[in-house]
Protein backbone atom coordinates (compact mmCIF):
# COMPACT_ATOMS: atom_id res chain seq x y z
CA UNK A 1 0.00 0.00 0.00
CA UNK A 2 2.80 2.45 0.90
CA UNK A 3 4.61 1.66 -2.36
CA UNK A 4 1.50 2.27 -4.46
CA UNK A 5 0.80 5.51 -2.62
CA UNK A 6 4.32 6.95 -2.70
CA UNK A 7 5.42 5.76 -6.14
CA UNK A 8 2.52 4.86 -8.41
CA UNK A 9 0.04 7.55 -7.35
CA UNK A 10 2.31 10.22 -5.87
CA UNK A 11 1.91 12.42 -8.97
CA UNK A 12 -1.74 12.87 -7.98
CA UNK A 13 -1.49 12.81 -4.19
CA UNK A 14 1.37 15.33 -4.09
CA UNK A 15 -0.42 17.94 -6.20
CA UNK A 16 -2.86 19.05 -3.50
CA UNK A 17 -1.21 17.75 -0.36
CA UNK A 18 -2.53 19.53 2.75
CA UNK A 19 -0.09 21.98 4.30
CA UNK A 20 0.11 22.17 8.12
CA UNK A 21 -1.00 25.55 9.44
CA UNK A 22 2.37 26.09 11.15
CA UNK A 23 4.18 25.61 7.82
CA UNK A 24 2.26 28.57 6.41
CA UNK A 25 4.19 30.96 8.67
CA UNK A 26 5.73 33.76 6.59
CA UNK A 27 4.30 32.04 3.47
CA UNK A 28 6.91 29.30 3.83
CA UNK A 29 4.56 26.84 2.09
CA UNK A 30 4.49 29.06 -1.01
CA UNK A 31 8.28 29.04 -1.37
CA UNK A 32 9.65 25.86 0.25
CA UNK A 33 10.39 22.77 -1.84
CA UNK A 34 8.88 20.71 0.99
CA UNK A 35 5.36 22.07 0.45
CA UNK A 36 5.15 23.43 -3.08
CA UNK A 37 2.92 21.41 -5.42
CA UNK A 38 4.72 19.56 -8.18
CA UNK A 39 5.31 22.02 -11.00
CA UNK A 40 8.03 24.07 -12.68
CA UNK A 41 8.95 25.99 -9.54
CA UNK A 42 9.09 22.82 -7.42
CA UNK A 43 11.21 21.07 -10.06
CA UNK A 44 13.63 24.01 -10.11
CA UNK A 45 14.15 23.96 -6.34
CA UNK A 46 14.26 20.17 -6.23
CA UNK A 47 16.94 20.21 -8.93
CA UNK A 48 19.00 22.68 -6.89
CA UNK A 49 18.72 20.41 -3.82
CA UNK A 50 19.66 17.30 -5.76
CA UNK A 51 22.41 18.66 -7.98
CA UNK A 52 23.90 21.52 -5.96
CA UNK A 53 23.17 21.18 -2.23
CA UNK A 54 23.00 17.45 -1.45
CA UNK A 55 24.72 15.79 -4.39
CA UNK A 56 27.13 12.92 -3.76
CA UNK A 57 29.99 15.15 -4.89
CA UNK A 58 28.97 17.94 -2.50
CA UNK A 59 28.61 15.53 0.43
CA UNK A 60 32.05 14.04 -0.23
CA UNK A 61 33.60 17.48 -0.51
CA UNK A 62 32.45 18.36 3.02
CA UNK A 63 33.81 15.24 4.73
CA UNK A 64 36.66 17.23 6.30
CA UNK A 65 34.11 19.49 7.98
CA UNK A 66 32.23 16.49 9.38
CA UNK A 67 35.52 15.06 10.67
CA UNK A 68 36.22 18.28 12.58
CA UNK A 69 32.75 18.36 14.19
CA UNK A 70 32.98 14.69 15.16
CA UNK A 71 36.42 15.26 16.66
CA UNK A 72 34.86 17.98 18.81
CA UNK A 73 32.16 15.52 19.90
CA UNK A 74 34.80 12.89 20.71
CA UNK A 75 36.85 15.37 22.75
CA UNK A 76 33.78 16.44 24.70
CA UNK A 77 32.81 12.83 25.46
CA UNK A 78 36.35 12.08 26.57
CA UNK A 79 36.29 15.13 28.84
CA UNK A 80 33.02 13.93 30.38
CA UNK A 81 34.48 10.46 30.95
CA UNK A 82 37.58 11.79 32.71
CA UNK A 83 35.46 13.96 35.01
CA UNK A 84 32.79 11.25 35.55
CA UNK A 85 30.07 13.51 34.22
CA UNK A 86 26.72 12.29 32.92
CA UNK A 87 26.19 12.73 29.16
CA UNK A 88 22.78 13.77 27.85
CA UNK A 89 22.75 11.89 24.54
CA UNK A 90 19.91 13.93 23.04
CA UNK A 91 21.68 17.19 23.84
CA UNK A 92 25.10 16.25 22.43
CA UNK A 93 23.52 14.66 19.36
CA UNK A 94 21.43 17.78 18.72
CA UNK A 95 24.41 20.14 19.08
CA UNK A 96 26.57 17.98 16.83
CA UNK A 97 23.88 17.65 14.15
CA UNK A 98 23.09 21.37 14.35
CA UNK A 99 26.73 22.36 13.92
CA UNK A 100 27.22 19.87 11.10
CA UNK A 101 24.31 21.50 9.26
CA UNK A 102 25.24 25.10 10.12
CA UNK A 103 28.81 24.57 8.95
CA UNK A 104 27.65 22.84 5.78
CA UNK A 105 25.33 25.77 5.07
CA UNK A 106 27.22 28.76 6.48
CA UNK A 107 30.70 27.68 7.67
CA UNK A 108 29.85 28.57 11.28
CA UNK A 109 28.79 26.89 14.54
CA UNK A 110 25.31 27.55 15.90
CA UNK A 111 25.99 26.02 19.34
CA UNK A 112 28.83 24.86 21.57
CA UNK A 113 29.29 22.18 24.21
CA UNK A 114 29.45 23.46 27.79
CA UNK A 115 29.10 27.05 26.70
CA UNK A 116 26.35 29.67 26.84
CA UNK A 117 27.49 31.06 23.50
CA UNK A 118 25.06 30.30 20.70
CA UNK A 119 22.20 29.50 23.08
CA UNK A 120 19.86 31.92 21.31
CA UNK A 121 20.54 30.37 17.90
CA UNK A 122 20.03 26.89 19.30
CA UNK A 123 16.82 27.92 21.03
CA UNK A 124 15.41 29.40 17.82
CA UNK A 125 16.08 26.20 15.88
CA UNK A 126 14.58 24.08 18.67
CA UNK A 127 11.46 26.29 18.78
CA UNK A 128 10.98 25.91 15.03
CA UNK A 129 11.30 22.12 15.21
CA UNK A 130 8.92 21.81 18.18
CA UNK A 131 6.31 24.19 16.73
CA UNK A 132 6.25 22.65 13.25
CA UNK A 133 5.88 19.15 14.71
CA UNK A 134 3.21 19.99 17.31
CA UNK A 135 -0.17 18.24 16.72
CA UNK A 136 -2.61 20.94 15.62
CA UNK A 137 -6.36 20.41 15.67
CA UNK A 138 -6.72 23.10 12.98
CA UNK A 139 -4.87 20.83 10.53
CA UNK A 140 -7.67 18.27 10.84
CA UNK A 141 -10.49 20.81 10.96
CA UNK A 142 -9.40 23.59 8.56
CA UNK A 143 -12.39 25.72 9.50
CA UNK A 144 -10.52 26.42 12.77
CA UNK A 145 -7.47 27.77 10.93
CA UNK A 146 -8.50 31.41 11.20
CA UNK A 147 -9.07 31.01 14.95
CA UNK A 148 -5.83 29.11 15.59
CA UNK A 149 -7.21 27.70 18.89
CA UNK A 150 -3.86 26.31 20.11
CA UNK A 151 -1.88 29.36 19.03
CA UNK A 152 0.52 27.18 17.01
CA UNK A 153 0.38 29.39 13.91
CA UNK A 154 1.14 32.48 16.01
CA UNK A 155 4.09 30.70 17.64
CA UNK A 156 5.32 29.58 14.21
CA UNK A 157 5.12 33.16 12.88
CA UNK A 158 7.40 34.27 15.71
CA UNK A 159 10.05 31.51 15.67
CA UNK A 160 10.15 31.07 11.88
CA UNK A 161 10.40 34.86 11.54
CA UNK A 162 13.40 34.86 13.90
CA UNK A 163 15.08 32.05 11.94
CA UNK A 164 14.50 33.75 8.58
CA UNK A 165 15.78 37.01 10.06
CA UNK A 166 18.89 35.22 11.24
CA UNK A 167 19.42 33.78 7.76
CA UNK A 168 18.97 37.23 6.25
CA UNK A 169 21.67 38.67 8.53
CA UNK A 170 24.05 35.85 7.58
CA UNK A 171 23.36 36.39 3.86
CA UNK A 172 23.85 40.17 4.12
CA UNK A 173 27.12 39.67 6.00
CA UNK A 174 28.32 37.19 3.39
CA UNK A 175 27.51 39.57 0.55
CA UNK A 176 29.54 42.29 2.26
CA UNK A 177 32.50 39.94 2.69
CA UNK A 178 32.34 38.90 -0.96
CA UNK A 179 33.03 42.53 -1.87
CA UNK A 180 36.07 42.53 0.42
CA UNK A 181 39.15 41.37 -1.50
CA UNK A 182 40.88 40.42 1.77
CA UNK A 183 38.09 38.07 2.87
CA UNK A 184 38.70 34.31 2.59
CA UNK A 185 36.55 32.53 0.03
CA UNK A 186 33.90 30.17 1.42
CA UNK A 187 32.90 26.85 -0.12
CA UNK A 188 29.65 26.17 1.72
CA UNK A 189 26.09 25.78 0.43
CA UNK A 190 25.26 29.45 0.95
CA UNK A 191 28.09 30.42 -1.37
CA UNK A 192 26.80 27.96 -3.96
CA UNK A 193 23.26 29.35 -3.75
CA UNK A 194 24.47 32.97 -3.99
CA UNK A 195 26.46 32.01 -7.08
CA UNK A 196 23.40 30.37 -8.61
CA UNK A 197 21.26 33.43 -7.85
CA UNK A 198 23.59 35.58 -9.94
CA UNK A 199 23.33 33.28 -12.96
CA UNK A 200 20.50 32.73 -15.40
CA UNK A 201 20.06 28.95 -15.21
CA UNK A 202 17.95 28.72 -12.04
CA UNK A 203 16.41 32.21 -11.59
CA UNK A 204 16.89 31.95 -7.83
CA UNK A 205 15.87 34.86 -5.59
CA UNK A 206 17.32 35.72 -2.17
CA UNK A 207 13.90 35.08 -0.63
CA UNK A 208 13.91 31.56 -2.10
CA UNK A 209 17.41 31.04 -0.72
CA UNK A 210 16.21 31.87 2.82
CA UNK A 211 13.32 29.38 2.64
CA UNK A 212 15.40 26.78 0.83
CA UNK A 213 17.82 26.83 3.73
CA UNK A 214 15.08 25.98 6.23
CA UNK A 215 15.85 22.19 4.30
CA UNK A 216 -6.49 16.66 -8.54
CA UNK A 217 -8.25 13.75 -8.79
CA UNK A 218 -10.04 10.82 -7.19
CA UNK A 219 -7.90 7.67 -7.26
CA UNK A 220 -8.34 4.05 -6.24
CA UNK A 221 -5.69 2.21 -4.22
CA UNK A 222 -6.20 -1.48 -3.42
CA UNK A 223 -9.95 -1.15 -3.76
CA UNK A 224 -10.18 1.99 -1.61
CA UNK A 225 -11.47 5.16 -3.27
CA UNK A 226 -9.36 8.17 -2.22
CA UNK A 227 -11.37 11.36 -2.81
CA UNK A 228 -9.60 14.45 -4.05
CA UNK A 229 -8.20 16.69 -1.29
CA UNK A 230 -8.05 13.72 1.09
CA UNK A 231 -5.03 13.79 3.40
CA UNK A 232 -3.10 10.51 3.08
CA UNK A 233 -0.65 9.69 5.87
CA UNK A 234 1.80 6.79 5.62
CA UNK A 235 2.18 5.18 9.05
CA UNK A 236 5.94 4.63 8.94
CA UNK A 237 6.01 3.90 12.69
CA UNK A 238 3.56 1.01 12.28
CA UNK A 239 5.36 -0.41 9.23
CA UNK A 240 8.57 -0.57 11.27
CA UNK A 241 6.78 -2.58 13.96
CA UNK A 242 4.88 -5.00 11.75
CA UNK A 243 5.47 -8.54 13.06
CA UNK A 244 4.68 -9.89 9.59
CA UNK A 245 7.81 -8.15 8.33
CA UNK A 246 10.08 -7.97 11.37
CA UNK A 247 10.79 -10.65 13.95
CA UNK A 248 10.66 -9.26 17.51
CA UNK A 249 9.74 -5.81 16.12
CA UNK A 250 9.80 -4.09 19.54
CA UNK A 251 13.28 -5.35 20.42
CA UNK A 252 16.46 -3.36 19.77
CA UNK A 253 18.35 -5.79 17.53
CA UNK A 254 20.62 -3.83 15.16
CA UNK A 255 22.28 -7.10 14.14
CA UNK A 256 19.09 -7.96 12.21
CA UNK A 257 20.41 -5.76 9.40
CA UNK A 258 23.81 -7.46 9.04
CA UNK A 259 22.60 -10.06 6.55
CA UNK A 260 19.62 -8.06 5.30
CA UNK A 261 19.36 -6.50 1.85
CA UNK A 262 16.80 -3.96 3.09
CA UNK A 263 18.04 -0.38 2.62
CA UNK A 264 16.71 2.98 3.83
CA UNK A 265 16.95 4.84 0.52
CA UNK A 266 13.32 4.60 -0.50
CA UNK A 267 13.21 1.38 -2.51
CA UNK A 268 12.46 -1.08 0.31
CA UNK A 269 9.11 -0.12 1.79
CA UNK A 270 9.60 -2.14 4.96
CA UNK A 271 11.88 0.72 6.09
CA UNK A 272 11.39 4.23 4.70
CA UNK A 273 12.65 6.77 7.27
CA UNK A 274 13.41 9.25 4.46
CA UNK A 275 10.19 8.64 2.56
CA UNK A 276 10.07 7.59 -1.09
CA UNK A 277 9.00 8.73 -4.53
CA UNK A 278 9.36 12.27 -5.78
CA UNK A 279 8.88 13.64 -2.24
CA UNK A 280 11.74 11.65 -0.74
CA UNK A 281 13.91 13.73 1.61
CA UNK A 282 16.42 15.66 -0.58
CA UNK A 283 18.91 15.80 2.31
CA UNK A 284 19.12 12.01 2.63
CA UNK A 285 22.73 11.69 1.32
CA UNK A 286 23.99 14.12 3.97
CA UNK A 287 21.82 12.72 6.79
CA UNK A 288 22.90 9.17 5.94
CA UNK A 289 26.54 10.16 6.42
CA UNK A 290 25.93 12.21 9.57
CA UNK A 291 23.89 9.62 11.46
CA UNK A 292 26.34 6.76 10.94
CA UNK A 293 29.35 8.87 11.89
CA UNK A 294 27.69 10.32 15.00
CA UNK A 295 26.66 6.91 16.30
CA UNK A 296 30.16 5.55 15.58
CA UNK A 297 31.73 8.45 17.50
CA UNK A 298 29.46 7.83 20.50
CA UNK A 299 30.28 4.12 20.80
CA UNK A 300 33.88 3.94 19.59
CA UNK A 301 36.45 3.94 22.42
CA UNK A 302 33.74 4.51 25.05
CA UNK A 303 31.97 2.07 27.38
CA UNK A 304 28.70 3.53 28.62
CA UNK A 305 26.12 2.68 31.24
CA UNK A 306 22.64 4.17 31.31
CA UNK A 307 21.74 6.39 34.25
CA UNK A 308 18.16 6.66 33.06
CA UNK A 309 16.60 4.51 30.35
CA UNK A 310 13.04 5.20 29.27
CA UNK A 311 12.09 3.70 25.89
CA UNK A 312 8.77 5.54 25.61
CA UNK A 313 8.66 7.87 22.62
CA UNK A 314 6.81 11.07 21.78
CA UNK A 315 5.37 12.65 18.66
CA UNK A 316 7.50 14.97 16.55
CA UNK A 317 9.16 15.58 13.19
CA UNK A 318 11.43 12.71 14.20
CA UNK A 319 10.89 10.01 16.81
CA UNK A 320 12.22 11.16 20.17
CA UNK A 321 12.20 9.66 23.64
CA UNK A 322 10.03 11.16 26.35
CA UNK A 323 13.11 11.29 28.58
CA UNK A 324 16.55 11.70 26.94
CA UNK A 325 19.07 8.91 27.57
CA UNK A 326 21.65 9.91 30.16
CA UNK A 327 24.90 7.94 30.07
CA UNK A 328 27.97 7.78 32.25
CA UNK A 329 31.34 6.11 31.94
CA UNK A 330 31.45 2.41 32.77
CA UNK A 331 34.30 1.50 35.13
Amino acid sequence: MAKKTLVKHDHILSVRRPVPLAAQAHYHDKISVAFLPVGNRWRKLRKICKEQMFSTCRVKASQGLRRDKLCQLHDYLQKCCFSSRVVNVEEVAFITALNLMSNTLFSMDFAKFDCSGGLELKRIVQDVVVTLSAPNIADFFPVLGAIDPQGIKRKADVCVGKLLGMFEEIIDERLKKRDDSNSLEKFDMLETLLHLSQGNEYDLSYNEIKHLLLADADIEIDGYMISRNTQVIINVWSIGRDSRVWSNPDSFEPERFLESKIDVKGQDFELIPFGSGRRICPGMPLAHQMIHLMVATLVHNFDWKAKELNTNDKFGLSLRRVLPSRLFRSN
